[in-house]
């Protein structure tokens, strides 16, 4: 019991050490939209101590059954029973929990492959928009330095044409929203010709987003049809609108949105009438897992606003130094705070985040499984190894080839596994349906990932195997019939 309980404290020990290096690393890799993950993320003394308890707790459970089974034999049966025992009834209940670990480490291994083809799945998906080398400025036209909306359009410009003179910058742009940055919201919409009978219902709502006439051009969306905005779009001039694939579907299913009209409440507490003038291109708004939503886009010339994100694209894809376009605005607009800035690139590869840092998480611990499995078929082998070195010595020297003490023992460590593959295949099978809500583009009970898992685990107990095989093989007949085992 002591020296149980001894090998289990030195193993907590060793792995409040590791656990502290792994919760630098958690917090370095986090995607930072965990709660509470830099507060309650910590080895504190609760930890500790539920470390401490747990280790005695093991030292004490695995402990008892071989100290009560030394204490029950008679010394007769305990002599009979040396070099043999460790290969029967306790062998048999390290080959179950062996067996156990090899299960286990099946479901982390299938959920990991699972989570890891979904996130590249998702990596795979076309947001609609080219984001590379993309910058947005926050830009701001208080009401009371200019109380006059055609001021707002006239600053804008300016600010607009001072940036684009910049020699890293390739082209400008102006929105409301910038994709993937979680801001933006629904308006009430509908088809001039098909009123609801219910306006003010949610399946009656679009995104709504003002852009400026280089918006679409400046982000690669494509125009399927019709035209995006120009300068002469105007106050007091038709108002306009340009809608994307998903609304024309919802507003014209089977004909053609250009022309048609379309009612949608611009302003909290009125309707207005706008004419349809062209169709964008589906683009993601706030994540690559879901379908494009119904989306409409009206000109920042023709409703003017006082908040708006200055969009930049560097030259060659490179992002351009905010420091200098920084620079540039306050020499026509003094008063631009400019305190929120965001790359667009990086605001798409944010949203990525959650679905890398699980897939690295499972994987991590599947691998930890994976290892300890590991670990415990080479122990049992290489035991057997040790106990069996007569026999083997015996059987060298009667002439028995190197190679089939080879196969023999590499085929005790796959009967050892075999059943742990077969019963974790089967728990894998019911168990990663709680995966379903994580995964993307594929199944949780995809064929791949439940035939890469019993490959990867075969070709860890193989090599498992394989070292004391190899150990056996080399076992040397006369120093063999010499030793006393």
């Amino acid at each position: 019991m002591t020296e149980s309980v001894i090998l289990a404290l030195a193993g907590g020990v060793m792995g409040v050490l590791v656990a502290k290096l792994g919760v630098l690393g958690l917090m370095r890799i986090q995607p930072g939209n965990i709660p509470r993950m830099d507060d309650d993320v910590a080895l504190d003394g609760t930890v500790l101590a539920f470390s401490a308890g747990v280790s005695m707790l093991v030292g004490l459970l695995f402990g008892l059954a071989p100290a009560l089974g030394l204490t029950s034999r008679n010394v007769r049966a305990g002599l009979r029973a040396v070099g043999r025992d460790r290969l029967g009834g306790n062998g048999r209940l390290r080959n179950v929990l062996i067996g156990g670990e090899v299960a286990l480490s099946f479901v982390l291994v299938t959920g990991a492959i699972l989570l890891t083809r979904s996130f590249s799945e998702l990596r795979s998906v076309d947001p609609g928009f080219d984001s590379a080398g993309v910058v947005a400025i926050s830009l701001s036209f208080p009401e009371g330095d200019m109380p006059e909306l055609e001021s707002v359009t006239v600053a804008l410009d300016r600010v607009t044409e001072r940036v684009a003179a910049h020699p890293g910058v390739e082209g400008v742009g102006a929105a409301t929203v910038v994709p993937f940055s979680g801001n933006g919201g629904d308006t009430y919409v509908y088809a001039e010709e098909r009123p609801p009978e219910q306006i003010r219902n949610i399946q009656n709502t679009a995104f709504i987003k003002f852009v400026d006439e280089d918006y679409f051009s400046l982000l690669g969306v494509p125009l399927l049809r019709g035209r995006a905005f120009a300068h002469t779009d105007a106050p007091g001039t038709e108002p306009l609108v340009v809608i994307n694939e998903a609304l024309e579907r919802r507003l014209f299913p089977n004909e053609e949105a250009i022309g048609k009209r379309m009612v949608a409440a611009i302003n909290i507490d009125s309707m207005t009438a706008v004419a349809a003038i062209g169709v964008a291109k589906d683009a993601q708004q706030f994540n690559l897992r879901t379908a494009a939503q119904p989306e409409f886009f009206l000109s920042t010339r023709q409703y003017p606003r006082r908040g708006v994100r200055l969009l930049v694209r560097g030259k060659e894809g490179i992002s351009p130094p905010l420091d200098e376009l920084r620079a540039a605005i306050w020499e026509v607009d003094p008063g631009q705070p400019l305190t929120r800035t965001s790359d667009v690139e990086q605001l798409v590869g944010g949203s990525l985040a959650p679905g890398r840092f699980q897939a690295l998480l499972l994987g991590l611990f599947s691998l930890l499984a994976v290892g300890l499995a590991g670990v415990g078929v080479y122990g049992i082998l290489a035991e057997g190894v040790n106990e069996r070195g007569r026999e083997i010595g015996v059987r060298m020297a009667m002439g028995a080839r190197p190679s089939s003490v080879v196969n023999e023992v590499v085929q005790r460590g796959l009967k050892i596994a075999a059943a742990g593959i077969v019963v974790g295949g089967i728990a894998a099978f019911g168990t990663t349906r709680v995966l379903s809500n994580l995964l993307f583009g594929v199944g949780p009970r995809d064929p791949y990932a439940f035939l890469l898992t019993p490959l990867f685990l075969l070709a860890v107990v193989v090599l498992a195997s394989w070292i004391p095989a190899h150990q056996a093989a080399r076992v040397d007949p006369s120093t063999a019939l010499r030793s006393d085992r």
